[in-house]
């Protein structure tokens, strides 16, 4: 078969129709992707995020699409044999996969040629401002005549999809609403989101904002014949090229008579996709069925894209009965397999996804259901993360610690990590599973970029902003009665004795104090911090830290501390019997004679962790914390 003559078409300005900027990847320029409380630590770039929530999402869409398909099938067949009883539908393995790949020499220049790649370079080379039409300051694109030069792109398939079918007529064609189109929905129920921004997600992707999409689909009685279709598509800003205007939009495919370019099809597509190097794929095949991507230069490495899945897909994941699948494989050929579980934080959420999903709440977590609304398990850990600040988890610190809830719908991706009640101990983590019931109202409140339930929403209808307010309201209601069961009951007012304070409030009250002796400017500075806990029955004990850093006093850039830790009873007004006191300072600080001995620098804190016995509740006493600099040879 001749190879059909291809290039590149470029889409001309023209005030006689209605026209867009090809610079959709704006879509999602300088939006912001949250990220918070613990979620802030090792977080994936907002690229690599976008890019993993939008297009599984479309992909994880047509999967559902195909499911329905065959679920319809399945039961016209069984009516048709008069079937007493329907079997249970076994959805297909659904798998989306992402591989890097690099090219050089013979490989890279055979993929620029069937690409027509120098036509992007030679109108860059034509005085197109790269910054303009939305183009990084450097690309692949400067370096397509050096053979020894790498071109990298990314190819992403999906396995078990409905691909994109519908005439090439009108916007009837699903290709052209996820490649061509921007704003027009499916308009199917439950879906995560529309054709047209998740585009975007993908655009961003490459470096150079071009996207080839082979896809497979079974034949339909409106598109009779065909099976499978290629289109390129690249998106750049308006722009001016030899003396004409352009939208920015150009298209790769077949060119008929007239300028317009169509989609290769059937065994057309399937050459191109060959000589592109993509698998070939089959209509007669469900597990062939799906699109297959190829993005030059892409703007994510590996890694950070395979943490931004398991942070919004983990859900699905889960969920085995769904047969959600997927990987990363690097150019090196390493496999990555999401592996949520393994991530400490996202084990909390799963777990209370455990919760909220299985029949029985389990561990120390809490279950709440809302009926017609959804249901939310949380769960907590005293010991650790949910009094993160009283522990002095030094691995988070400088982390805005918070109690987070992952909120979900019927796609099980998450939606947003919420953040709910006050930033105060103790902190709590959840997962709220919305009924299907309310699943669309929901998704119209979202943004673009599907990542919240704004109630506030002002183009939104108002039952759906009513709808996603009280989900939240008894998201916050559950979460703040969840906190307060942890939180240890105090010790009862009347039995507690304050001599400490009693003895203060005399000092107060008897005037200013006269004559006070200079003081020398203090070298080291401490910041105590403790808290009362109820340790058994009558009885309690003092938890707390104290950080030590040298102060702007101090003239130098480290000095040798010696630091003082210990709690004492008050008797009589006075400090008497010193409370067992277990205390973990920091590395390298080394205990002598019931003291600790190392050296700070400038600007640093070093923190020290501390814990009482428990003793009798109708005791009082008083930390007493001391620190002072001593020579190198002390020390």
């Amino acid at each position: 078969m001749n190879d059909p003559a291809v290039k590149w078409v470029w889409e001309r300005t023209d005030a006689a129709r209605s026209g867009a900027a090809g610079d959709l990847a704006r879509l999602f320029r300088n939006e912001p992707v949250k990220q918070p409380g613990v979620l802030a630590i090792g977080a994936p770039s907002a690229q690599a995020t976008v890019l993993a929530r939008e297009v599984i999402q479309n992909s994880w869409d047509a999967a559902d699409d195909l499911r329905e398909d065959l679920r319809r099938e399945q039961l016209r067949a069984e009516r048709r044999g008069r079937s007493l009883g329907i079997s249970p539908f076994v959805p297909p393995p659904f798998e989306i996969r992402f591989d890097f790949r690099t090219a050089v020499g013979s490989t890279k220049d055979e993929i620029v040629r069937r690409l027509a790649l120098n036509e992007h370079a030679n109108r860059l080379g034509g005085g197109v401002d790269r910054r303009k039409v939305g183009l990084r300051k450097d690309d692949c694109l400067g370096t397509l005549g050096d053979s020894d030069a790498e071109l990298a792109y990314m190819v992403i398939e999906e396995e078990a999809a409905s691909g994109m079918y519908g005439p090439w007529r009108g916007d009837e064609s699903k290709m052209y609403r996820a490649l061509c189109a921007i704003g027009v929905t499916s308009g199917t129920e439950g879906r995560g989101g529309s054709y047209g921004y998740g585009k975007a997600g993908m655009i961003r992707g490459s470096a150079t904002r071009t996207v080839v999409a082979y896809t497979c689909f079974r034949e339909r009685r409106d598109d009779p014949g065909a099976t499978r279709r290629l289109l390129g598509m690249t998106y750049w800003g308006r722009h001016d090229y030899c003396g004409e205007g352009f939208t920015g939009f150009a298209r790769f495919g077949k060119e008929k008579n007239g300028g317009e370019v169509v989609p290769f099809e059937n065994e057309e597509a399937d050459e191109q996709a060959a000589m592109l190097g993509l698998r070939a794929r089959s209509p007669d095949e469900i597990d062939q069925l799906g699109t297959t991507f190829l993005l030059i230069e892409p703007t994510v490495q590996p890694e950070e894209l395979i943490t931004a899945i398991e942070r919004s897909w983990w859900p699905a994941l889960e969920e085995r009965r769904l047969q959600f699948n997927t990987y990363v494989q690097t150019p090196a050929g390493a496999v990555l397999h999401p592996r949520p579980r393994h991530d400490p934080v996202l084990r909390t959420f799963i777990d209370a996804y455990e919760n909220a999903t299985l029949p029985a709440a389990i561990g120390e977590g809490r279950r709440g259901e809302f009926p017609g609304l959804g249901t939310i398990g949380l769960v907590s850990d005293i010991e650790g993360w949910s009094y993160a600040e009283q522990i002095g988890d030094t691995e988070e610190q400088g982390i805005d610690h918070c109690s987070l809830v992952a909120l979900m719908r019927k796609p099980h991706m998450v939606v947003e990590y919420l953040k709910v009640s006050r930033a105060t101990p103790p902190h709590v983590r959840g997962a709220f599973v919305a009924d299907f019931s309310i699943n669309d109202a929901l998704r119209e409140t979202e943004p673009k970029g599907h990542d919240a339930w704004d109630y506030k929403a002002g183009d939104t209808d108002e039952e759906s902003r009513r709808t996603a307010k009280k989900v939240r309201d008894r998201i916050a209601e559950k979460v703040r009665r969840y906190k307060k069961e942890l939180k240890p009951p105090s010790p009862p007012v009347e039995g507690v004795v304050l001599p400490e304070f009693d003895r203060l409030m005399r000092k107060l009250m008897s005037g200013p104090i006269k004559d006070r002796p200079d003081l020398s400017p203090r070298l080291v500075t401490i910041r105590p911090d403790f808290n009362l806990e109820v340790a058994g029955p009558d009885e309690v004990r003092v938890v707390g830290k104290a950080e030590f850093g040298l102060s702007e006093h101090f003239e130098g850039e480290a000095a040798w501390i010696e630091v003082s830790i210990r709690y004492s009873f008050v008797e009589d007004d006075r400090a008497g019997k010193r409370a067992e006191l277990e205390v973990v300072p920091p590395v390298d600080f080394v205990e002598i004679n019931g003291k600790y001995r190392g050296i700070i620098r400038s600007r640093d804190q070093v923190l020290f962790k501390f814990k009482t016995q428990p003793y009798r509740a109708d005791w009082s006493g008083r930390l007493i914390t001391g620190a002072e600099i001593v020579n190198e040879e002390e020390a």
